[in-house]
């Protein structure tokens, strides 16, 4: 992996598609080695989907493009028009992932329209808040507003709702729709991190590197994947039969949240 791509992690970059730095307009999907497996059953699925990957990536030379638009510093006057759009323009649901200080405040919020389109908003700077209390209550009534009126999907939606309710008081209540939870439901022996399942679902560059360097980035990759991965695994779902398995984990959610 180091020879051909200079990265050095196989966990984190396996499934996903690199550019080789040896030949030029190569690609390259590294996965575990066959005697991990072998020590290591569980990873046998992972190591299954990025063959089945590289197979169909043989097909066309080259990376493809990534036909993402990832807005990760809007001004407040752009995430306001973006949230009017959602709310007014935008049909279907929308994806929300959230980012918390140390202490549980939320101080990164990203929405994304489809699996090509995202924004992430930065409320809390340097543990010093942007806006005016009564600007950034503006923001939140309208935010507010968008979650209760859209179908909202999120990975590991529990946490990012339950500490929205906690700490600003606002319940989305349009979430109906869970990543990590069609993931426990279609594949019950894997890990349930975003970034693997984007490595199973997605063709979009490893991203989890951004998380320190570029926080607002990686909200916005997040909120973007998120969406991209329901996609793939409501197909998923459909092909399975496990809507009324999903269904019933849904309806614990709330309950859950108020615990």
């Amino acid at each position: 992996l180091r020879a051909l791509t200079g990265e050095w992690a196989i966990t984190e970059s396996r499934g996903y598609l690199l550019p080789c730095s040896l030949v030029p307009g190569v690609k390259v999907i590294c996965t575990y080695h066959p005697m991990k497996i072998n020590y290591e059953w569980k990873l046998g699925f992972a190591a299954t989907m990025d063959f089945r990957k590289a197979v169909t990536e043989a097909k066309t030379p080259g990376m493809p493009e990534d036909k993402r638009s990832l807005n990760a510093f809007p001004s407040k006057k752009e995430f306001t028009e973006y949230i009017g759009w959602l709310r007014n323009a935008h049909e279907g649901p929308i994806a929300l992932d959230i980012e918390t200080t140390p202490s549980g405040h939320l101080d990164i919020l990203g929405i994304a329209a489809n699996q090509y389109l995202a924004q992430s908003f930065t409320f809390v700077s340097g543990g010093k808040a942007r806006y005016r209390p009564d600007d950034e209550l503006t923001l939140w009534r309208l935010l507010g507003k968008l979650f209760k009126e859209k179908s909202i999907i999120m990975h590991n939606g529990l946490f990012d709702m339950a500490s929205m309710w906690h700490y600003l008081g606002i319940l989305a209540a349009g979430y109906d729709k869970d990543t990590m939870m069609a993931t426990h439901i279609c594949w019950p022996e894997t890990p349930r991190s975003l970034s693997f399942v984007s490595s199973i679902c997605l063709n979009v560059p490893k991203g989890k590197h951004t998380s320190q360097s570029m926080p607002t980035l990686y909200n916005a990759e997040d909120a973007a994947n998120t969406y991209g991965c329901w996609e793939f695994l409501s197909r998923e779902l459909d092909k399975l039969q496990g809507w009324d398995t999903f269904n019933f984990e849904m309806q614990q959610v709330w309950p859950a949240s108020m615990l």
